[in-house]
């Protein structure tokens, strides 16, 4: 495989094919928040709670209330951190080992989900030369208009789930991820191809 086609940046997915989960007290956001912000496991986990909707329209479709379409529930959902169905959490478990913390979240529907915490940092991957990116003066991105990563090796192995250090709010895929959510026809995921180059030597 070619260091081109083994990376995955996650994203929104703010369609209306999916209903969307929305917190229903801001402490369950700030929950969200803090593992977006911070890098490790987390040692206490108070279980926040969600509701499913529709962002576009802003209609609940929890209680299924006469009238309201009931949008499907996906798979997977980006909105600050990957959140999965007890379904996809089964198959993805294997494949993501030490590299993941499985947060459970509960629902007004009763269904359990799991937020990922991811927690693999990779320092240095990212190409500042041939990436377009404004940064910080410590080193972190402020914003990104192009991503290049670099490798010395055409068979790196990436992790299944990683952040970068220079961009830890964002997660990223390896090649085998993405395929088996693809193979599975796990619902909802969004997914931009991250461009891998060797560096030169």
């Amino acid at each position: 495989m070619s260091p081109a086609s083994g990376v995955y940046k996650l994203r929104g997915n703010l369609s209306d094919e999916f209903a969307h989960p929305l917190n229903l007290e801001q402490s369950d956001w700030d929950r969200i928040q803090h593992i977006t912000n911070a890098v490790g496991p987390v040692s206490s986990w108070e279980r926040p709670r969600f509701r499913w909707a529709d962002v576009h329209l802003g209609d609940d479709y929890a209680d299924g209330e006469e009238g309201r379409l009931d949008l499907p529930r996906p798979d997977l959902d980006w909105f600050g951190e990957l959140l999965v169905s007890a379904r996809a959490w089964r198959l993805l478990e294997p494949l993501m080992g030490e590299h993941v913390q499985a947060l459970p979240v509960d629902f007004t529907t009763g269904e359990e989900c799991f937020i990922l915490n991811v927690l693999t940092v990779l320092a240095g991957v990212i190409d500042p030369v041939a990436s377009q990116a404004e940064y910080f003066k410590s080193g972190r991105i402020m914003r990104v208009e192009r991503m290049v990563f670099g490798v010395d090796d055409p068979l790196y192995n990436w992790p299944p789930a990683f952040r970068i250090a220079e961009m830890r709010a964002t997660r990223f895929i390896n090649a085998e991820v993405r395929e088996l959510i693809r193979d599975a026809g796990l619902t909802g995921g969004a997914f931009t191809p991250v461009e891998v180059r060797l560096k030169p030597r």
